[in-house]
């Protein structure tokens, strides 16, 4: 299995509320990870799932909501990338429901998830929003 993702400087964005937001999404990814591994019931790992699911949506709002205000250029590109990945979570959702993923799956895929998004697709407004004051 993957380690655990834990969160580092490297991975701010240089606005506090979006790493806060990013390490809540860090911590959610390792609970679902550690509740995966154990083999914990179902109802548990779904509640958990359903938390990061709300927790990921809820952040992109938020990001998406600065961005817009601030014209950020890279907009479309960002959304598209937030829509594909809303997508691919609820089918790992699917298959983790049903059993078609295994722990070691599930852990790389959500790591994966969570620290490539940040920095491939987060970083990429970084300097846009450090430029405009934005922290």
């Amino acid at each position: 299995m993957a380690p655990l993702p834990r969160w580092n400087a490297a991975y701010s964005v240089g606005v506090q509320a979006f790493d806060n937001a990013h390490q809540t999404l860090v911590e959610r990814a390792n609970a679902l990870i550690e509740a995966v591994s154990s083999q914990q019931a179902q109802e548990p790992t779904r509640d958990i799932m359903d938390d990061l699911i709300e927790c990921a949506v809820e952040h992109f709002e938020e990001e998406e909501r600065m961005l817009r205000s601030l014209d950020w250029p890279g907009l479309p590109e960002h959304l598209h990338a937030h829509s594909h990945l809303l997508r691919t979570i609820l089918k790992f959702k699917a298959d983790l429901r049903y059993g078609r993923l295994s722990c070691e799956e599930a852990a790389d895929f959500i790591t994966d998830w969570v620290l490539a998004h940040i920095l491939d697709e987060d970083m990429r407004y970084r300097d846009y929003l450090d430029a405009r004051g934005v922290h």
